[in-house]
């Protein structure tokens, strides 16, 4: 995908490692799901652009929706299959295809978490995203907040390559909200999970001065849940919007 800023081998390389896992009951985005997806009633389908690792993935399946996605890691093939039936999820298919290949195909839920922000034309990806939308649909699109100023400082300071493989730009939701075609009704679209921090530094590329001040921001770590939200420095974005019917 030529508008993508990240190249598969990055992905593949970093899920070499991963070991699937349910997420918490605390997880933010675990509970934004468990309170503005609602359970499914017909058989409804489920579609994620970028569907691995399935960690929310697998929380929509609790909801009874029969999942499907897509996604370029090689990993997709075998092995998100067995983890989605293994947590008594209804699977379909996922595809180890670009995402493009389903624009023109609708769910009744369509996510994407984690996704948008690697691709300049994610303005675009977003319109695609509407579209793959059936009347009464949700329509769910997550994203880390790095854009927000204290967020973003840190990610700079302590997370720079990882930071550099994400469009800063797309990370604002009030464009979203502006883009929403007016068929759709929001439901949530807000900066969320009070305050946190991680890193993706799996080549270990902080020396021994960041990885000490790295230990004293974590001093403070329980603090962190008393924070409230803030597109300043809340990790998380998310706009979920229904389609309404004709």
């Amino acid at each position: 995908m030529k508008h993508m800023i990240v190249e598969q081998e990055y992905w593949n390389n970093s899920y070499e490692i991963y070991k699937f896992a349910r997420l918490s009951d605390i997880d933010p985005t675990k509970q934004l799901i468990e309170r503005y997806i609602p359970f499914t009633k017909n058989n409804e389908q489920a579609f994620e652009l970028g569907c691995f690792p399935g960690r929310f993935l697998v929380e929509i399946g609790q909801k009874g929706y029969i999942l499907n996605g897509c996604d370029l890691a090689p990993q997709i093939r075998k092995e998100l299959k067995g983890w989605c039936l293994k947590n008594n999820c209804r699977v379909n298919q996922f595809y180890n295809e670009p995402y493009l290949k389903f624009k023109n195909e609708q769910y009744d839920l369509v996510a994407s978490f984690g996704f948008i922000e690697h691709f300049k034309n994610y303005e675009e990806v977003f319109i695609q995203q509407c579209g793959m939308i059936k009347e009464n649909g949700i329509l769910l699109v997550q994203f880390p907040n790095f854009r927000g100023a204290i967020q973003h400082r840190l990610h700079k300071i302590f997370d720079a390559y990882n930071l550099s493989n994400h469009v800063i730009g797309s990370m604002n939701l009030e464009q979203y909200r502006k883009l929403l075609p007016n068929n759709f009704e929001i439901l949530f679209c807000s900066y969320y999970g009070n305050f946190d921090f991680w890193i993706d530094d799996f080549k270990k590329r902080n020396g021994k001065v960041k990885k000490k001040l790295l230990k004293l921001l974590f001093k403070t770590s329980k603090f962190w849940e008393y924070t409230p939200n803030s597109s300043i420095y809340s990790p998380y974005a998310a706009l979920i919007a229904g389609k309404k019917s004709k």
